[in-house]
This record gives C-alpha cells, structure tokens and sequence, in this order.
C-alpha cells in the first residue's frame, strides 16, 4: 500500500494545467467503520462514504471534505455511486475525499479500504455555472480500493462546458473482476481537464486482458490531461483487442504528463504499456519525463502510443526525456500526428533525449513516427540509444503538403538485428517514406550500425526531397548500402558528409537517384572515410537515367573497395572532389567498431582545418589534437610510452610517434 511522501502535501488536486494546488476548505463530513450519527464529527459519523456525499448541498457548498476513519482487520466500506449536479448559480466547487482518519487523534495514521460487489467510487459531476472553466476538483486520498467491478468510475457530464479535475493520492486501486478497467474515465458534454495519479498503484487481476486505466470521450468532451507520477505503478496484462483493451494505460483525447524515477508503466500483454490519444482541440503537447515503461508488445501493442491532434499551428512541442521504454514486440515509441480536414498545420514538433528505446521482437521498431492529413513537423532526438529487431527508425505517411519537416539526431546510437549485435536485421536501420513534403534528416555525432542498410529516405510522391547531412558521424556494419537517397519525380538527393565514416559495407556506401527532373543529385563530401571492406562494395553508384551524380568536396578517403562508381542507371558522374586518398586495396587501420582510428592510421594527422570545420570529434574530443585534423568521425589523440610518463610527471614532455590514445567507446 502506497502511503504519501510528503506529509504537507495539500489535500486538492496538483496539476500541471492549473499550477497548483486547489484546497477544498468549507463543509466538513465525517465517515466511520460501523458508525451510525450524523455526520457531524467523529463522535456522530456517517457509516458510509455514500451517506457523506448524499449530505453535500450542491447549492451552498462550494466546497466539502469528507474524512474517512480508517479501517482494519479486513473490514470495508462499501461501494458508493454518486451524481453531484451543481445549481447554476455555482460557480466552482472542490470535493476531498480523505481515507486513513484515525477518530481518536484525528490525524492520518492508516487507510482506508473499499471493497464488496459493484464499483468502489463512482463520481459524476453535472451542472454548475454556464460557461465556467473549472467547475470541480475532485480529490481523493489514502484508500486501497478492491472491488467485484470498476475501483474508480468517474464522470463529467454538462451542456455548460465546464471542467473537472480528478486527482488520487497514495492509493492502491485493483478489481478482482476480469473484464472491468480499474479506473474509467469519461466525459459527455462536459470534459474532464485533468486525471491525476500520485503515489498511487493501479492494476488488474491475473487473467484480465483489460486496460488498468481507461478514459473515453463523447461529445468533444473528454480527458484535457492525464498524470501520472510520484512513483506511481500502473500494470496490466492488455491484449490490444480494442477500446479498454489497448494499453495498461488507455487515455483516449488526452494529454499525457508521466514524470518520477520510480513512476512505471507495465503491460504484460500483447497490447501497448501506455496508449494515449491526445484527440482533443488545445494545442497541448505530451510530457514524458524520468519513468519506466514496459510491454512485451506484439502486432497490436508496443511501449508507448503518443497521438498528437491539434487544429491550430501554435501547437506545443511533446517531450520524452530520461526515459527507459522496453517491448518485445511492436514500437518501443510511436508517434502519431493527425489533422483533420486535409489541414496544413504542424500537429506538433516532438523532442526526444536520454532515452533508451529497445523493441527486441523481429518486428521490433524503436522509434515509429506516422503521420497523416498534415505532419509532425520536426523530431529532435538527443543522447539517446534506439535499438530494434527489424528498425531503429521508420517514419512514414503525409498528405496536406506537411510531412516531417527535419528529423534530427544529435549524440545518439541507433541499431538494429539481434541485441547483441551477433546478426543484422534484413531492414534499413533508419528508413524515411514521405508524401508531398521534403525530409531532411541530419546525423550529428550519431552512430548507425547492424542493419540491412544505414539509411533509406524515399518520398513516396513526386513532391518529397531526399537530404541527408552527417557531421561527425559513422555508418557501420551494414549487410547492404550505407546510404540510399530515392526522391522521385521533381524532387532531388544530396548527402551533406563531414568528418564522418563509412565501413564494413555489403553494398554501396552511397545510391542516389530515382528517375527524378531536379537538378539536385549530388554529394557535398569533406573529410569523409570510405573503409568499406568487402571486396565487391562500391563506393557510388547512380540509379538515375536522367541526371549525373555530382561529387563535390575536399580530402576524402577511400580504402578496401572493389568499385569507386557504379553507373547502373546510365545518368553518369560528375566527379570534382579534391585531394583524395584513394587505396582500394590498402588498410585504413580501423578498430573493429568501424571507425577509431588504430596507430598508424593513414586518415590521421591530413588536414588543417577552416574556421567552418568542426571543432570536436563524435565523442566530443577537440579537433585537431595539436595541428593537422584526422579525416573520419575519429580524432585519435597521441599518448606518451609508459616509459615516458616519468618523466611528464616531473615536467618533462615527448611524444611517441603512431601511438594512440583510444577514446570513449559506444
């Protein structure tokens, strides 16, 4: 049974969307195991929590507690249904429903159960002034609630267009029914602005293939923001059959605020951990921040579903951060964006970092981006570890000349196949397949290994651009091509290299071209290595019938290749890169991760560099070590002999020539 950390915690609802807390101050009701009075304290308590909410004037009352004794030796309360129909010339009201009240102290020293047939608490709040934003807080605290059916129903149901807020405090929630949700949530007409749960464990029985958490909306009604956080626990075992059944956590028209190092998410069924629509009409992004979701996840589930839905182009940006999502099966993170009416505006721009994304099913993605009828517009990922069976990324749909604007990874792994690198997917680790818009995809000290190729961007339409830049950044361990750039149509390619690697290819480092008209077909290449040992791997090749393929660039290397150019297509070359190294039979001298530099690497110690060249290696290492830069993602720094730490320790310097410093491994 969870208790509450902080004993000066207010008793009202805490939500982000209001900022802060509510206290119900007012009437004051009083509930004992066994009692029999009044109501009007503890010597003259009601026996029922149903008799204390019966006893709210919902003309006078703007707000009321109710204080609950405490009970033990298995004994409960029972069941309470209640509608709270506020008068019209109500303006706000606050409900606290406190458990755990010892009679004789009058302080909270325990819980209080809930328990017999039929739902534990079911809450409907109707009426109250029209047109008023914040009609209710309902707050309930310290009970552990079990019933034959629905632990917590609440309800918000007004033609005024009123909101109410339902919090739960240090609470246990279960049901041993095996085809009813723990705590549903629903709104009709009316909409309930926030679902919050802090410290608090819901769950389902064994056997139960229902969601632990299931709100619906009617009517544009619905949940405006659903929180969970403060170690909270939500588990279930949720087949992903249909609505109630989608997640441990199904939330249907809200926004989700997830927060707290010990808040999880678990679903031990086919369905998603958590599965939230955000379908209602505010431009409202998702929060996800310090917790831990898992699914096992199949064809119908996975870790986490965001939809983002919003009618107005001023949407808020979602965060998902320091998280740790896990699924054996479907998306470890999916991303929905969706516009109705063909609407051009951005759904809503999505920033990811410190997150570790692993969907380990054959299936598996770890990032699933789907958009329609408009797009999310720009994902940012950062400092992050994506790792799936068959993808780390795939981002696919359009419509409304929208799609994803820029998808952008900073600092990150991305991997996929077997988990411990032993057999590569039979997929492109990262693919892109867009509608009527460009894609441009940067890679920024980003490391892309163990697939069928590093990365695919191909626009379905003839409107969509295929850009690929990388900076300091390694394409590794591909069973197939490093990188494929296929815009049809009018629409152009180009890879943008700079100090990056590519190595251990089966196929071409870099194919371009798809019969297009733009002129754009082209790679912008500096400081690139091209250590691709396969001796049948080509380092270009041009599927295009009707545009050359132009190389543009300075001091590349190109190393362990049987072909520079591959002129399937019959568009050509237009070769003007610069001061090359070129060996096709010669040794790069790379560790065996594909890209640090070994001693003695040809690629170290060739360049100086410019004011516009990067200043820091993949793993942040400044560049040049002394003067001259090396080519690739890797600076390798020079290390002094053991013998000759003696003497730097007393002052003295040198250097031994080959030798190097191996950094930071990822």
């Amino acid at each position: 049974m969870k208790r509450f950390i902080f004993a000066a915690m207010a008793v009202g609802l805490l939500l982000s969307l209001h900022g802060g807390a509510q206290t119900a101050q007012g009437a004051t009701y009083y509930v004992n195991y066994g009692a029999s009075g009044g109501g009007t304290g503890w010597g003259d308590a009601y026996g029922s929590i149903l008799s204390a909410l019966n006893a709210i004037d919902t003309a006078d009352d703007t707000s009321a507690t109710i204080k609950v004794g405490l009970t033990t030796g298995g004994n409960y309360y029972g069941a309470s249904s209640k509608t709270i129909a506020y008068a019209s010339s109500n303006t706000t009201a606050d409900i606290s429903i406190l458990g755990g009240w010892d009679p004789n102290t009058d302080t909270v020293t325990g819980v209080s159960n809930i328990g017999g047939t039929g739902m534990g608490l079911s809450l409907m709040v109707s009426g109250g002034a029209v047109g008023n934003a914040n009609i209710g807080n309902i707050t309930i605290r310290d009970f552990n609630i079990n019933t034959s059916g629905i632990g917590l129903n609440t309800n918000a149901s007004t033609n005024n267009s009123n909101y109410v807020n339902f919090a739960v405090y240090d609470s246990t929630l279960s049901t041993s029914s095996l085809t009813s949700n723990v705590i549903r949530t629903s709104a009709n007409g009316g909409k309930v602005a926030g679902l919050l749960l802090d410290n608090t464990d819901v769950s389902t029985p064994v056997g139960s293939v229902m969601s632990a958490i299931y709100g619906s909306s009617a009517n544009a009604g619905g949940v405006n923001t659903f929180e969970v956080r403060n170690g909270s626990t939500i588990t279930a075992a949720a087949d992903g059959s249909g609505n109630g059944k989608n997640g441990a956590a199904e939330v249907i028209g809200a926004r989700l605020v997830a927060s707290g190092a010990t808040t999880t998410i678990t679903n031990t069924g086919a369905g998603w951990g958590a599965y939230v629509g955000n379908t209602a009409y505010g431009p409202y992004g998702h929060s996800v921040t310090d917790v831990t979701i898992t699914s096992t996840g199949g064809a119908t589930g996975g870790g986490l579903s965001l939809v983002a839905d919003d009618f107005s182009p001023s949407a808020v940006a979602s965060v998902v951060s320091n998280v740790t999502i896990t699924t054996g099966g479907g998306a470890a993170l999916r991303l929905y964006g969706w516009h109705g009416s063909g609407s051009d505006a951005n759904a809503t721009d999505v920033a990811i970092s410190n997150a570790t994304l692993t969907a380990n099913g054959a299936a598996g993605i770890a990032l699933y981006i789907q958009f329609q009828n408009g797009g999310i517009s720009d994902v940012d990922v950062t400092d992050s570890t994506l790792h799936g069976g068959s993808q780390a990324v795939y981002l696919a749909g359009g419509g409304g000349n929208r799609g994803a604007d820029t998808l952008d990874f900073l600092r990150s792994t991305l991997s996929a196949g077997a988990a411990d690198g032993s057999t590569n997917s039979a997929s492109p680790v990262v693919q892109i397949n867009t509608y009527d818009d460009s894609t441009t995809m940067t890679l920024d000290r980003t490391i892309v290994r163990n697939g069928a190729g590093g990365v695919l961007i191909a626009p379905v339409t003839t409107q969509g651009n295929a850009f690929l830049t990388m900076i300091n950044s390694v394409i590794t361990d591909q069973t197939g091509y490093g990188v494929q750039l296929d815009a049809p149509g009018n629409s152009g390619e180009r890879l943008t290299a700079t100090n990056s690697t590519f190595s251990d290819l089966g196929g071409p480092a870099a194919v371009f071209g798809d019969n297009g008209t733009s002129t754009i077909l082209e790679a912008i290449l500096n400081y690139v290595a091209f250590v691709l040992r396969d001796p049948s791997a080509t380092i270009f090749e041009n599927l295009d019938a009707n545009r050359q393929l132009a190389l543009i660039g300075d001091l590349n290397a190109f190393y362990e290749y049987l072909t520079y150019f591959a002129n399937t297509g019959g568009g050509g070359l237009n070769d003007t890169l610069t001061s090359s190294l070129d060996a096709p039979a010669g040794d790069a001298m790379l560790d065996a991760d594909g890209y640090h530099l070994l001693a003695g690497s040809p690629l170290a110690n060739q360049y100086t560099p410019s004011g516009g060249d990067p200043l820091v290696d993949i793993e942040g290492d400044i560049r040049p070590d002394v003067t001259l830069a090396d080519i690739g993602a890797d600076e390798a720094y020079p290390v002094p002999e053991p013998a000759t730490l003696g003497l730097l320790a007393i002052g003295g310097a040198g250097m031994v020539a080959g030798a190097f410093r191996r950094r930071r491994r990822d």
